[in-house]
């Protein structure tokens, strides 16, 4: 399984941990208590962990998320 990564997902100043299973699935959690604050599902491995910056530099970063099938996704998360 990919290593997780952590980021600023939702701009208040305290990181998030993003985590991926082999199958596809991305989940963000509450580092400080482990709650799910969200899920992402494909139907296609991950290759790589998922890198977290700030794409369109709105103080909030994005998920970036490698799939078997070569394609790379952006995902933006919103709380």
């Amino acid at each position: 399984m990919p290593p997780p990564s952590i980021g600023d997902l939702d701009g208040d100043g305290t990181p998030e941990l993003v985590g991926v299973t082999p199958d596809g699935v991305v989940t963000v959690l509450n580092p400080s208590n482990g709650e799910q604050l969200a899920t992402y599902e494909r139907d296609v491995p991950v290759w790589i962990h998922p890198t977290v910056i700030d794409l369109d530099d709105d103080g909030r970063e994005e998920i970036l998320v490698m799939y078997g099938d070569g394609r790379a996704v952006a995902l933006s998360f919103n709380s």
